[in-house]
Protein backbone atom coordinates (compact mmCIF):
# COMPACT_ATOMS: atom_id res chain seq x y z
CA UNK A 1 0.00 0.00 0.00
CA UNK A 2 1.35 3.98 -0.14
CA UNK A 3 -0.47 7.13 0.26
CA UNK A 4 1.66 9.93 -1.08
CA UNK A 5 0.97 13.88 -0.83
CA UNK A 6 1.90 16.61 -2.64
CA UNK A 7 1.84 19.37 0.54
CA UNK A 8 3.86 21.98 -1.68
CA UNK A 9 4.15 23.05 -5.07
CA UNK A 10 7.25 20.63 -6.20
CA UNK A 11 7.13 18.48 -2.79
CA UNK A 12 5.90 15.67 -2.19
CA UNK A 13 5.63 12.54 0.91
CA UNK A 14 4.89 9.41 0.58
CA UNK A 15 4.25 6.61 2.92
CA UNK A 16 4.36 2.99 2.41
CA UNK A 17 3.88 -0.90 3.61
CA UNK A 18 4.13 -4.02 2.51
CA UNK A 19 3.35 -7.90 3.77
CA UNK A 20 4.61 -11.13 1.71
CA UNK A 21 3.98 -14.05 2.79
CA UNK A 22 4.85 -17.83 1.27
CA UNK A 23 3.37 -20.19 4.16
CA UNK A 24 2.60 -22.98 1.61
CA UNK A 25 3.50 -25.90 2.02
CA UNK A 26 5.52 -28.64 -0.77
CA UNK A 27 4.15 -26.01 -3.62
CA UNK A 28 6.25 -26.65 -6.60
CA UNK A 29 5.05 -22.93 -8.55
CA UNK A 30 7.71 -20.19 -8.93
CA UNK A 31 7.22 -17.90 -6.24
CA UNK A 32 9.24 -14.20 -5.41
CA UNK A 33 8.75 -14.94 -2.10
CA UNK A 34 10.67 -17.73 -0.61
CA UNK A 35 8.57 -20.93 1.28
CA UNK A 36 8.37 -20.11 4.72
CA UNK A 37 9.03 -16.32 4.96
CA UNK A 38 6.63 -14.05 6.49
CA UNK A 39 8.32 -10.22 5.95
CA UNK A 40 6.35 -6.75 6.65
CA UNK A 41 8.37 -3.36 5.46
CA UNK A 42 7.42 0.18 5.91
CA UNK A 43 9.18 3.19 5.22
CA UNK A 44 8.20 6.68 3.88
CA UNK A 45 10.07 8.70 1.29
CA UNK A 46 10.12 12.46 0.95
CA UNK A 47 10.84 13.88 -3.01
CA UNK A 48 11.44 17.96 -4.00
CA UNK A 49 11.48 18.86 -7.52
CA UNK A 50 13.51 22.40 -7.29
CA UNK A 51 13.55 22.14 -11.82
CA UNK A 52 10.69 21.86 -13.42
CA UNK A 53 10.74 22.48 -17.27
CA UNK A 54 9.16 21.22 -20.93
CA UNK A 55 12.58 20.14 -21.34
CA UNK A 56 14.30 19.26 -17.95
CA UNK A 57 13.29 18.07 -14.94
CA UNK A 58 15.42 17.34 -11.67
CA UNK A 59 13.97 15.89 -8.69
CA UNK A 60 16.06 15.15 -4.98
CA UNK A 61 14.68 11.89 -2.96
CA UNK A 62 15.36 10.43 0.26
CA UNK A 63 14.11 7.43 1.73
CA UNK A 64 14.08 4.88 4.84
CA UNK A 65 13.13 1.77 5.07
CA UNK A 66 12.63 -0.84 7.77
CA UNK A 67 11.70 -4.56 7.79
CA UNK A 68 10.48 -7.12 10.12
CA UNK A 69 9.15 -10.82 10.65
CA UNK A 70 11.34 -13.61 8.25
CA UNK A 71 12.51 -13.93 5.31
CA UNK A 72 13.65 -17.27 4.44
CA UNK A 73 15.75 -16.14 1.43
CA UNK A 74 19.17 -15.31 3.06
CA UNK A 75 20.20 -12.95 -0.38
CA UNK A 76 17.41 -10.37 -0.16
CA UNK A 77 18.31 -7.00 1.20
CA UNK A 78 15.50 -7.16 3.57
CA UNK A 79 15.69 -9.10 6.11
CA UNK A 80 14.26 -9.63 9.85
CA UNK A 81 14.90 -5.87 11.65
CA UNK A 82 16.77 -4.23 8.09
CA UNK A 83 16.91 -0.61 8.13
CA UNK A 84 17.93 1.00 4.43
CA UNK A 85 18.35 4.21 3.74
CA UNK A 86 18.49 5.50 0.17
CA UNK A 87 19.42 9.18 -1.18
CA UNK A 88 19.36 10.15 -5.07
CA UNK A 89 19.48 12.82 -7.34
CA UNK A 90 17.25 12.21 -10.66
CA UNK A 91 17.37 14.55 -13.82
CA UNK A 92 15.36 13.81 -16.63
CA UNK A 93 16.50 15.63 -19.97
CA UNK A 94 14.96 15.76 -23.47
CA UNK A 95 17.77 15.88 -25.83
CA UNK A 96 15.90 15.38 -28.97
CA UNK A 97 13.61 18.42 -28.59
CA UNK A 98 15.18 20.93 -30.53
CA UNK A 99 13.90 24.55 -29.78
CA UNK A 100 13.07 26.27 -32.81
Amino acid sequence: AECSWNFRPGWKATGKVSYDCNLGVNRTAASEVARGSEITIVGAVAEWNPLRTARHRLRLHAGCFYSFGKNKNKEDLMQKNTFYASLGLTWHMDLFRIKR
